[in-house]
């Protein structure tokens, strides 16, 4: 957080430490803001430049067709894998790197459990 407040904020460290943590947060949100019009501005001049290079058959580019998409507002990267989900994945990464899976070829033979009758010798 220091290093955000500092280097893109501007903020000395005594701005930064005497900062309570909603108004840290509202300066956030307004760079973040600041940052989105930026973007704008610039896919608004590449839209520009672009509908008066295509040709005539082309669809008119729109101006959200330059904006870069940020992740947070993609519902998809917000997703949370579940952990069978993460060992599936660690499972295809090893095999993609050469490694191989414990027990990967090998069949599994169940044992049978011994039952011992009663009053045998066995159990004795």
């Amino acid at each position: 957080m220091w290093a955000f407040a500092k280097y893109d904020l501007g903020l000395s460290r005594t701005e930064f430490l005497g900062l309570a943590p909603v108004e840290f947060y509202a300066l956030k949100d307004r760079w973040i803001f600041g940052k989105e019009d930026h973007d704008f501005r610039s896919a608004l001049i590449c839209t520009v430049i672009a509908n008066a290079n295509r040709s005539k058959k082309q669809r008119p580019f729109k101006v959200k067709d330059f904006i870069p998409e940020r992740r947070a507002k993609n519902k998809e990267a917000d997703a949370r894998q579940t952990w069978k989900q993460q060992l599936e994945l660690a499972k295809q990464l090893t095999v993609a790197f050469g490694g191989k899976l414990p027990g990967a070829g090998k069949k599994r033979r169940r044992r049978r459990r011994r039952v011992i009758p009663e009053g045998s010798k066995e159990g004795t």
